[in-house]
């Protein structure tokens, strides 16, 4: 009873339908009726019938472009049906912030939530996800510099376990902790959402919780109903045993089982529903509605080749840069025009205006905006995650798996003054006693490479997880990655051309 007071309370003083008519003026009357269709069609999935307001609704915010305008469609059906029927669903959105988010991303957010009159709004809930933990949504909040040593490691040890290829090293990590947002917010506070809206095709969504079932089928061991166990949302539960699997896989005997007290909470399954087929994703159809109403932004650092919430693309090109310069005894800038094959690709796939295709990679094509961009990046990584170009470098030789295997060209080519200690190096690698005189030899390697030395020598044990023979979770994930091509490259200016498989965003 309170509640409904506070919301009546609410309408009064925020005027929806004035705020209804302000947004329609961006939509072209053919746009309107399709808003109107999916609004009917949307509240045929309801379950509470009697009264719209005891239903609720689930998105996901990245805090881009595509997933800004998924939002405000959202909005505008939410306040469509108020004017219908004088009461609608309430919305909860949930933001799974990571390093590679920088903080522009978060006032584009803020931006966005303040144009579509969402705070302090009773039927709009805005949450933020990091550390594993759920909390209200604020464009201020520090991230932990626990946070940042996690994700550090992760994607140093990832990078070292596949020579520094883009979505392994930043992207399976993120990708895991996204959807175990989704589950974390499905029930938050013990109120279980209804329908989960998403941007994706209905094929789309089914073909993911197909590779998802797929994936737990050959990973999980009790496979007893496992596709009537991970059906609908369900099947973004078992991401989080895969991921347990796929940890234990990188750290072996050093990794500690996370507890994710969000994933058994209850039974909350909320439908899908797609609003996809109702809208027009390309951001070109609506940029006055993006840029002017809502205020988005795209920042040099924000918007980064396929993305405009997310820095790691940037680095996954400025790591090919690297690997050009130091191993393939290139120019760094030939390894960012390796990256440009894949971006340019996937930009056109995703169908992005073609002067956003142009804004991402001019800022690379003359020699100082090369070298801008290559300092605003490292400063990013320095910053965001605490890695330096030195530790890059290692990560993209790596130098520690398969017993060192390229130990020696690496401190040869990067750190000649330090040849003569590659037998300490290789016996604390192997995991023997630190003797006192060795301490400062252990420092060395940690500050090279960014890890602790208990890391390195999980990595001296492991084969590389890519190269292996071994069929490793790893490989399986990345096999059905579509974000991936085979590009011809070379070693030496004048080496012979060599095809590479090279993945990214």
């Amino acid at each position: 009873m309170v509640m409904e007071k506070r919301i009546e309370s609410n309408c009064q003083q925020y005027n929806r339908i004035e705020h209804l008519k302000e947004m329609l003026n961006y939509l072209a009357e053919s746009e309107q009726i399709n808003l109107q269709e999916c609004a009917d069609k949307l509240t045929e999935n309801f379950p509470n019938t009697k009264k719209l307001s005891d239903n609720l609704v689930l998105m996901a915010y990245s805090g881009g472009k595509d997933s800004s305008y998924m939002v405000s469609y959202v909005r505008l059906i939410q306040l469509l049906l108020f004017k219908k029927y004088n009461d609608t669903f309430k919305i909860r959105i949930i933001t799974y912030r990571h390093c590679g988010v920088p903080q522009i991303v978060m006032e584009n957010i803020h931006h966005v939530y303040s144009a579509l009159k969402l705070y302090n709004d009773p039927y709009a809930e805005m949450l933020l996800y990091d550390d594993d933990e759920v909390s209200f949504f604020d464009k201020d909040k520090p991230v932990l510099h626990s946070i940042k040593n996690i994700a550090k490691r992760d994607v140093l040890m990832s990078g070292h376990l596949c020579y520094g290829d883009g979505r392994p090293t930043f992207c399976n990590s993120c990708n895991i902790s996204y959807v175990n947002s989704l589950v974390a917010a499905a029930s938050f506070n013990n109120i279980n959402a209804d329908v989960f809206i998403t941007g994706d095709s209905t094929k789309e969504m089914e073909d993911y919780c197909k590779w998802v079932r797929k994936l737990a089928r050959n990973l999980i061991k009790n496979t007893t109903n496992i596709d009537k166990r991970f059906r609908g949302f369900n099947g973004y539960r078992a991401v989080d045993e895969i991921a347990q699997l796929y940890f234990k896989e990188i750290y072996l005997d050093e990794y500690k089982q996370k507890d994710n007290k969000y994933n058994n909470e209850n039974n909350c399954e909320p439908k899908f529903f797609s609003i996809y087929d109702y809208t027009n994703y390309d951001c070109g159809s609506h940029w006055e509605f993006l840029t002017k109403y809502l205020g988005f932004q795209f920042d040099t650092l924000s918007f980064s080749f396929t993305e405009s919430d997310c820095t790691n693309p940037a680095l996954m090109a400025h790591i090919r840069g690297l690997k050009a310069e130091h191993i393939q005894q290139r120019d760094y800038e030939n390894g960012i025009l390796d990256y440009l094959q894949l971006a340019i690709k996937i930009m056109e796939a995703k169908k992005f205006p073609e002067h956003l295709i142009l804004k991402a990679i001019t800022r690379y094509l003359s020699n100082p905006g090369m070298e801008v961009m290559r300092k605003k990046i490292q400063d990013f990584c320095e910053n965001a995650y605490g890695i330096s170009e030195e530790q890059l470098v290692c990560m993209v030789f790596s130098p520690f798996c398969n017993k060192g295997l390229h130990l020696m060209e690496f401190l040869e080519k990067e750190h000649p003054d330090l040849c003569v200690y590659i037998n300490i190096f290789r016996h604390l690698l192997s995991g023997k006693e630190v003797t006192p005189e060795y301490n400062t030899h252990a420092r060395k390697l940690s500050e090279i490479s960014g890890l602790d030395l208990a890391d390195l020598c999980v990595l001296y044990k492991s084969e590389a997880l890519l190269t292996s023979k071994k069929d490793t979770i790893m490989k399986k994930i990345l096999k059905d990655d579509p974000n991936k091509i085979v590009i011809q490259t070379r070693n030496g200016t004048h080496g012979k051309i060599i095809e590479e498989l090279i993945s990214g965003r």
